[in-house]
């Protein structure tokens, strides 16, 4: 069931679950027996791209963040970064080799792209991502990680860091 889509305050716009899956989603190779979380159709996941939900956890002070505990809400006004650097939505891959998250993403400024979730690298070997203030672009490997490897780097591509609070 994925009238969950239907709620958002996008759905008035989008109209149309598809638009939460890439289109080239289904020729994707998946391992055997490796399984999604979150909703699926039957075998793949509902949706292709992941939410940067680092933004919100570190814009949240701490107290705020141990009162409403995985809280990924966060309004625009609230960001700490800049909205045209800052990653919102991407299609990232997860070193459990299901091959996207399917979920919201937290980024460790500490910890190498490789050993967390990080973008996939899809078509002709770059990927794609939605910023804050609307704009996507299509990064390759070398770029991305060269925009979010160091700890100050991460902080301004995901609007922070895990265990890290703006306030």
């Amino acid at each position: 069931d994925i009238s969950f889509f239907k709620t958002g305050l996008l759905w008035n716009y989008l109209n149309s679950e598809t638009v939460y899956r890439c289109p080239a989603y289904t020729s994707r190779k998946y391992k055997k027996g490796v399984t999604f979380w979150g909703p699926t159709d039957g075998k793949i996941p509902v949706w292709s791209y992941s939410e940067n939900g680092q933004a919100a956890m570190s814009c949240q002070s701490k107290s705020a963040q141990a009162s409403t505990p995985n809280n990924f809400d966060i309004k625009l006004g609230n960001l700490r970064t800049s909205a045209s650097g800052t990653a919102l939505l991407m299609e990232a891959f997860n070193n459990d080799g299901a091959g996207f998250d399917n979920s919201i993403m937290l980024f460790d400024g500490k910890a190498p792209p490789e050993k967390q979730d990080h973008l996939g690298i899809w078509h002709g070997g770059v990927g794609t991502i939605t910023f804050f203030d609307g704009h996507a672009a299509s990064m390759n490997w070398r770029k991305y990680t060269n925009a979010v490897t160091g700890f100050e780097k991460a902080k301004e591509f995901f609007g922070g860091s895990v265990g890290f609070y703006w306030q």
